[in-house]
């Protein structure tokens, strides 16, 4: 499912999809956003990039279940004001369509080097934590097929069967129920960069 770069931003396009599979994958999805998001990833350095872990808080630890590096980002409404706008729009109208209370959202850019990978994972399991509704947005150039790094979403029944893959290009957005799909990032053969978020209920 695709919008064209002259389309305004749809989260009702969205919330279609996620009824009826659960997940979306739009093309051209915030126009605009793509050389914000670009242009603000620019702004960090290697140094500012920390080895991702696995957990929260305390509890978080560092493994091989993934190599990605990230970088949070604390004020998203100024650093990339039309991509905020945008998940605002989307949680505004997933609480309306799925009664889900979204109150905050976080994000972080994601750096996956050559060999880079996240081996398959929940982002909240079911009836624990507060993420509910997962997002990731791709900021890749002229991504090829041969470049690796996919998105492999899996069948929620079934964590062996996968349902989707997904090509990590430019200005592709995937939004998914942060409990129901299992997924992995298969590795890269080349610096792979993502915007990667989550609506939360209140804490």
């Amino acid at each position: 499912m695709s919008l064209s770069s002259g389309q305004a931003f749809n989260p009702e396009v969205i919330i279609a999809a996620l009824i009826d599979k659960g997940y979306a994958v739009i093309d051209c999805a915030i126009p605009g956003a793509l050389a914000e998001c670009r242009q603000a990833l620019q702004q960090v350095s290697d140094g500012d990039l920390r080895r991702a872990g696995v957990g929260r808080g305390q509890a978080q630890t560092l493994n091989e279940v993934r190599r990605d590096k990230i970088h949070w980002l604390a004020n998203a409404e100024h650093s990339i004001p039309l991509y905020a706008q945008a998940m605002e729009a989307l949680r505004q109208a997933a609480n309306q369509a799925f009664y889900l209370g979204l109150f905050d959202f976080e994000c972080h850019f994601a750096r996956y080097d050559a060999g880079d990978f996240y081996q398959k994972h929940w982002d909240a399991f079911r009836g624990e934590g507060n993420r509910r509704l997962s997002t990731i947005y791709y900021l890749n150039d002229a991504w090829q097929t041969r470049d690796g790094g996919e998105l492999l979403v899996y069948d929620q029944d079934n964590a062996d069967s996968v349902i989707e893959t997904v090509v990590p290009m430019g200005g592709r957005l995937v939004v998914f129920f942060s409990e129901l799909f299992p997924h992995e990032v298969l590795a890269a053969q080349k610096p792979r960069h993502s915007l990667t978020g989550w609506f939360r209920l209140r804490q």
